[in-house]
């Protein structure tokens, strides 16, 4: 008499082509570079060791609307990119965004204002344009400096900017206009800032868009 077959699904084994390694890189931290000056002379406990002037990470370089007072680490040498001065600043490489530091602000305010603050609060926050996002996208432009609205944005780059107009340079210059005028333009993208625009083509179609 004939042996029945078992019922039930056989045992499967991917093959070596079938399988992957899991990249933990997934779930690493993000990381910026930073540049800026060390601090020396007499600090407050626990204040801030560096001013910081601009940073870079994976998405290109940017230069702070002004200079930011932190605690942090000893710094890795002279600056090696974004267009910094070796001579005349440093770099904190790779550290974490989440890093916890001390963030000291420095504001000029009437003796009253900074007083009474907690009661009498009273803050006036100038309205970005685009010339001055254009001055944190150009790391090699100084905040006040005239940038003239018939230079096309790949030549602004070569200009005040680091190597060539790629992608994620482009990226940046679209993620900056964003964050500024967020509330009254419609969302740039990487396709509206061709190499060919001009600036003042730029402030035309921001103004269209608002």
């Amino acid at each position: 008499m004939p042996q029945k077959q078992r019922s039930g699904k056989s045992s499967f084994s991917p093959t070596k082509t079938q399988t992957a390694q899991f990249d933990h890189s997934v779930l690493s931290e993000t990381y910026v570079d930073l540049y800026g000056k060390v601090l020396t002379g007499k600090t407050p406990p626990s204040g801030p060791t560096a001013v910081i002037y601009g940073a870079g990470d994976e998405s290109g370089c940017v230069k702070l609307p002004s200079p930011q007072y932190l605690t942090l680490p000893a710094p890795n040498g002279p600056a090696d990119g974004c267009g910094w001065d070796p001579k005349e600043f440093v770099v904190w490489k790779r550290l974490p965004k989440n890093l916890a530091t001390v963030h000291t602000e420095s504001q000029v305010k009437p003796l009253h204002e900074a007083l009474f603050s907690r009661t009498s609060h009273v803050v006036s926050i100038a309205e970005p344009t685009v010339d001055s996002v254009l001055h944190s996208w150009l790391p090699r432009s100084v905040s006040g400096q005239m940038i003239d609205d018939n230079l096309q944005l790949a030549e602004a780059w070569k200009q005040f900017g680091i190597a060539g107009f790629t992608v994620p340079v482009q990226q940046n210059l679209a993620r900056l206009l964003n964050q500024a005028f967020f509330h009254s333009i419609n969302e740039v993208k990487v396709r509206d800032l061709g190499p060919t625009l001009t600036v003042d083509q730029l402030k035309t179609n921001l103004h269209r868009s608002a």
